[in-house]
């Protein structure tokens, strides 16, 4: 068929192809997400080869199409099950048997909560996907003579592995490029040479070669020219861009991370970020960038996101409950607590801190100067004598503390927003006589352990505690231990599917602040003290009331709940400076400034905490509307929407230029061509005239005589008869044509199916 490429220019252009798509899977393998990516190649490779087999096979769309998928899911599967079988040391059956029940636990989070290892699951699911981009690469390239169509889908597939890399990949991106670039030309160079040759023009074999090295130096040029765009584009004046072409894909990420948690991360980004879920790491290079700057008088730490659950290999936030907050008009109605201070800062954000725009405060954020959404949990209290004054009585539903608070529209670089937070001042006395009376909000949630937890670091905090009487001794002590264990940010992650905590205490034996804070708050639980996770910031660089706080700021520590006095943070990593608490005769600690008190004021609904004003309490969270749900991703769909709309117009436009200056019989005959081309793949020979061409559309669409003659009769007429035709009649002849090619192109798909269907459920002897 005219549209292959013939055997004696194709040898080259498969070399390249294939090349392109070791390169796509090399650098995967290289970052070494998980075990037994090893597979990946051999993946590409076969899903390349039968993709160019089945392009320039005679085989029928539908049938080749079903033919790669089914080879895809059987080769994908038995590859990830050879990997199993190897790791686990087990026979090829039982592997098998048991990757299918883990992706059916696998199905069961995506479609449900909480988080799954899913390493093996991880590794079928990126075979397919790059069984889909070798076929599919190979049948742009072979078949519909697209090679952009495979440049840009490999293309992004690289680019996003790259992206978040934390290995330097540049030997593979250069090799990649390369290659792409090449391939570009040579399947050009194809295509010429094959229209040269069906119109017997006459050209120099030299010219191949020619080709091939004005391509490479073109090549090397786009490449180097390349390779300085991106210092320019991470600039300030794109910063604003980025962020915001950002969000849906880390959006995106905050969702694969949580069915994905626990892939062996042995580097983190050279970036803090934040999202809803978090997982051990390795080596850290966080950047001095400065992060935002911070107005106030008082604090200690800048938080951004509480992680309620452990799993093993992270935390996960699982608030699921969204309280909408306007500004200075509406406080999180959380229960209060003695030796409390309310404070006001003003942050300055020099970057987004992450999806969908979090924003940093001191302590427990309860109200902001902009339209916020809080993620909160509902929790149900009891009535206390400042409640009953107000005439609340019995129990009754409220959202509990915000473990993130967004903000509505995201923040430009250079913008500053102002919060009120209530911060602790209570001392170490009154926090040793708060008793163990936890709320039933507070546990069992923050004493969750996972089944697999350690033995050997509960029987730990249990002899780091021992003789401790009260929670605020047992903390102390587990903090005091911590702070004795180097601090070190180049450190190898756990293996895959190993604890953290049991890592980090037992075998590496040092760490950062991630494994500290983890250390303590799992230490904690596992002795009965209800602790969580909280990530943020520390202080930053003071200057009298303003506080610059980089990205190398970023930093992670726990907090433990005693009774009436809320959620206390602790420092057990060694590299930070231990906390300092007020002494009893300061319980109360500093007070309020004019600008806090005036704040505080404006603060209508937190007077029915406190028992003026309105005596109803704060109506409860709801869970997020599935409408919100769905609108958080509003985004990326009006970008691909964007995409599609912008290729149909240049398709269009493209389309409207080839016909201009045509008669209305060209321009038939000329859709006739296309149409047939797109969906049999014929395309006109150069020895063959209308008539014998529309008879070949006649043969593809099973009939004797069909509109194309008519078509073909019109064409012929005005441009070799010199007979003008009528155009309405010609429209109307089309108007007939192009739906008698569909209907035969779905009739033949149809077929190929049944026939397909029918070789699989009959037996062979009863096969006419």
């Amino acid at each position: 068929m005219g549209s292959r490429f013939g055997p004696r220019e194709g040898w080259a252009t498969v070399a390249l192809f294939l090349f392109v798509l070791l390169c796509v899977a090399w650098s995967i393998q290289a970052v070494e997400w998980t075990v037994g990516l090893s597979v990946l190649q051999a993946v590409v490779l076969l899903g390349g080869l039968l993709g160019i087999v089945l392009a320039k096979s005679r085989v029928p769309s539908s049938m080749a199409h079903l033919l790669s998928a089914l080879s895809g899911v059987t080769c994908a599967a038995y590859l990830t099950s050879r990997v199993l079988a190897h790791s686990t040391e087990v026979p090829l059956p039982v592997a098998v048997a048991d990757l299918e029940h883990q992706l059916v636990d696998w199905l069961q989070v995506v479609f449900g909560a909480g988080t799954s290892p899913g390493n093996y699951i991880f590794v079928l699911l990126l075979a397919l996907m790059l069984w889909i981009l070798a076929y599919f690469s190979a049948w742009a390239i072979f078949r519909w003579q697209r090679v952009w169509w495979a440049v840009i889908l490999c293309g992004a597939a690289m680019m996003i592995n790259v992206t978040y890399s934390p290995v330097n990949l540049t030997i593979y991106t250069l090799t990649f490029l390369l290659c792409v670039l090449l391939l570009v030309v040579r399947t050009n160079l194809a295509f010429r040479a094959r229209e040269w040759e069906s119109a017997r023009v006459g050209y120099d074999a030299d010219i191949v070669y020619g080709f091939l090295r004005a391509g490479l130096l073109v090549s090397v040029f786009v490449i180097a020219l390349a390779w300085i765009a991106p210092s320019a584009l991470a600039s300030r004046p794109f910063r604003e861009f980025w962020d915001k072409i950002g969000e849906p894909w880390r959006r995106l990420q905050d969702q694969s991370s949580r069915i994905f948690h626990n892939l062996n991360y042995r580097n983190e980004p050279a970036f803090a970020s934040f999202s809803l879920s978090t997982s051990f790491g390795g080596a850290v290079n966080l950047t001095d960038d400065p992060s935002f700057d911070v107005q106030s008088l008082y604090a200690r730490y800048w938080r951004v996101t509480v992680f309620h659950e452990y799993t093993g290999g992270g935390g996960n936030n699982t608030d699921q409950a969204v309280v909408a907050l306007e500004p200075f008009r509406e406080t999180l109605a959380s229960p209060p607590f003695a030796a409390r201070l309310y404070i006001t800062q003003t942050v300055t954000l020099w970057q987004n801190l992450g999806p969908p725009g979090m924003i940093v405060a001191a302590g427990q954020p309860v109200a902001g100067g902009l339209p916020l959404d809080a993620r909160v949990t509902n929790i149900t209290i009891d009535t206390d004598s400042i409640q009953a004054q107000a005439g609340i009585t019995g129990p009754h539903t409220m959202p509990g503390d915000a473990s993130v608070l967004y903000f509505r529209e995201l923040l430009k670089a250079g913008q500053s927003y102002r919060v009120v937070s209530s911060i602790t001042v209570a001392d170490e006395e009154s926090l040793r006589r708060a008793g163990t009376e936890y709320p039933s909000w507070v546990a069992p949630r923050y004493l969750q352990l996972p089944d697999s937890f350690p033995p050997r670091v509960r029987a730990l905090a249990e002899q780091i505690t021992a003789g401790r009487d009260t929670p605020y001794d047992k903390a102390a002590a587990i903090e005091s231990y911590l702070r004795n264990i180097p601090y070190n940010q180049q450190i190898n992650g756990p293996a895959s599917g190993q604890d953290g905590v049991d890592y980090f205490l037992f075998e590496v034996k040092q760490g950062y602040c991630d494994y500290y804070a983890s250390a303590m708050v799992t230490m904690l639980r596992a002795v009965g003290v209800p602790a969580r996770y909280v990530r943020g910031y520390s202080l930053g660089e003071q200057d009298g009331d303003i506080f610059h706080v980089r990205a190398s700021d970023a930093h992670a520590w726990p907090e433990v709940f005693f009774p009436g006095y809320g959620w206390i943070e602790f420092e057990p990593t060694a590299a930070l400076p231990a906390i300092v608490r007020p002494s009893p005769s300061d319980t109360l600690g500093p007070r309020n400034t004019p600008r806090e008190e005036e704040d505080a004021e404006r603060l209508s609904d937190r007077d029915r905490l406190f028992g003026a004003g309105d005596r109803t309490p704060m109506p409860a969270a709801t869970p997020e509307p599935f409408v919100n749900q769905i609108g958080r991703y509003g985004g990326l769909a009006l970008g691909l929407l964007a995409l599609v709309m912008l290729a149909v117009a240049l398709l269009v436009s493209r389309r409207r230029r080839q016909m201009a200056g045509l008669s209305v019989a060209e321009w038939a005959y000329d859709s006739l061509v296309t149409w047939v081309r797109r969906l049999f793949g014929l395309t006109p020979l150069a020895h063959q005239t209308p008539y014998e061409y529309a008879g070949t559309v006649n043969s593809a669409l099973g009939r004797q005589q069909s509109p194309a003659d008519q078509i073909a009769d019109y064409y012929v007429q005005e441009r070799f008869g010199g007979k003008p035709v009528p155009d309405a009649e010609v429209k109307q002849v089309w108007s007939h044509t192009w739906p008698a090619l569909l209907r035969r192109r779905l009739e033949q798909r149809i077929e190929a199916v049944q026939r397909l269907w029918r070789r699989l459920t009959v037996p062979p002897e009863h096969l006419d």
